[in-house]
């Protein structure tokens, strides 16, 4: 099986408000590991505030695990009727996953009404929306920077967004083979991922082959660009190949987490007019 080291970037480095020691190296790190392979891991542990973030993730997948449990007829009353194909708000499900997804939009204005299951966790739940959001931005304004392209003018707060919070569960199955193929890229900006069962395996850049990357750390995310972080960069910055399967055999309860930041909306439209 194919290996694959990808590096991890200390968010607490990254405040150029609190620029210290070792700032300048740590961009450099990330920017690296934006272009290639597109992915790193995210360790919030010694950034002031965020260090919150392990006691959130854990208190999510407790969420997860309770709202999950409950009946499809429960569940589908969350389903939310008529919006787009493209978008996941609210309770969806297919033949390998169900997943629920917070707008950013609703839970920043208030307008974000929780199922009881959910309702329990909310406080925690706005608690790691707002830091992934935060460390996102952070992001973005540090890669903006080093590339003097100014990515902010397409995630202005002011205008609606597909930004997201979004519990997934997607059970292993018994047979390893019968795992469905499910390669893609992400079409956001950026993509954090908490996960605790290996499943995620990248593409290795420049071959056919498939490497598993270990689960982050406590306190950690996987983090990774998407197709809108690549346009804007005119191809600098990747948007990696990956999919979800599995280690072996066996069916068992597997949970993920993650926060997806997208583009403003008609932000798509109005970069590729100037491309």
């Amino acid at each position: 099986m194919a290996s694959i080291n990808i590096p991890t970037i200390d968010f607490a480095k990254l405040d150029q408000f609190d620029a210290g020691e070792g700032y300048g190296d740590e961009v450099n790190k990330l920017l690296n590991a934006a272009c290639s392979p597109g992915f790193f891991y995210l360790d919030f542990k010694n950034a002031f505030g965020t260090e919150l973030v392990l006691r959130e993730v854990k208190d999510a997948y407790a969420a997860s695990d309770r709202y999950f449990d409950q009946s499809l007829e429960t569940k589908m009353k969350d389903f939310r009727k008529g919006q787009p194909a493209s978008r996941d708000r609210g309770y969806k499900f297919c033949e390998t996953d169900e997943s629920f997804e917070m707008s950013s939009d609703e839970m920043s204005d208030g307008s974000l009404s929780l199922p009881e299951a959910l309702a329990v966790n909310e406080s925690s739940l706005n608690s790691l929306h707002q830091h992934c959001y935060i460390a996102a931005n952070m992001l973005l304004d540090c890669l903006s920077n080093a590339l003097n392209i100014p990515f902010d003018q397409y995630h202005r707060d002011v205008l609606p967004s597909e930004s997201g919070l979004k519990l997934v569960s997607e059970p292993s199955i018994a047979n390893v083979s019968e795992v469905t193929e499910n390669k893609h890229t992400d079409s956001g900006t950026f993509t954090f991922l908490f996960y605790e069962k290996p499943g995620l395996q990248i593409n290795i850049p420049g071959s056919d082959e498939w490497a598993f990357l270990k689960p982050p750390a406590p306190g950690c995310a996987i983090v990774y660009g998407g197709n809108f972080l690549k346009l804007m960069s005119n191809g600098v910055l990747q948007s990696p190949l990956h999919r979800v399967t599995q280690l072996e055999d066996g069916a068992g309860k597997r949970f993920s987490l993650a926060y997806f930041l997208r583009p403003e909306e008609g932000a798509k439209e109005r970069l590729e007019c100037h491309l």
